[in-house]
């Protein structure tokens, strides 16, 4: 287990990664690797009665809302300039090199997999569906095994 370890960007103050915050996380590798690639629904554009037209949009399943909760409930995010992280293209490009990820690189892949899902909807989905999310979380395992 990895004690004391700080996020990047944290002061003094700040507390370190609690690990059963990240035990919390690992436990949903079972959830996610369970649910048969389903992690919610595409709602594709529609015009509305008045002639408006909605944006798609994608609406998890409650199991990653919860995660997605729960990782900012239990300070999991990481800060840090997600979208300037040249090591994080190549993670998410290539899951094998998870395995040798470290703690943050492992938090700072999901918080960037959370975080972009703002912006497009369906990302998380896609992390889901590539791997991503379960082998960063295995890969957290590593780091916090549980008692």
């Amino acid at each position: 287990m990895v004690e004391g370890l700080k996020m990047p960007n944290q002061n003094k103050e700040s507390p370190p990664i609690d690990p059963s915050a990240v035990q919390w996380a690992v436990s949903f590798i079972d959830r996610f690797e369970n649910s048969a690639g389903k992690f919610g629904i595409l709602h594709e554009m529609e015009k509305q009665p008045d002639g408006t037209m909605t944006f798609s949009w994608y609406e998890y399943r409650p199991v990653v809302t919860e995660f997605i909760q729960g990782l900012y409930d239990r300070q999991l995010n990481v800060v840090f300039d997600w979208g300037k992280w040249k090591r994080g293209e190549k993670l998410f490009a290539d899951t094998s090199l998870i395995v040798r990820a470290t703690v943050v690189d492992c938090l700072k892949l999901i918080t960037l997999c959370v975080r972009k899902d703002r912006f497009c909807d369906g990302f998380m989905a896609e992390a889901l569906e590539r791997g991503v999310i379960t082998a960063c979380l295995k890969r957290l395992r590593d780091f916090y095994p549980s008692k």
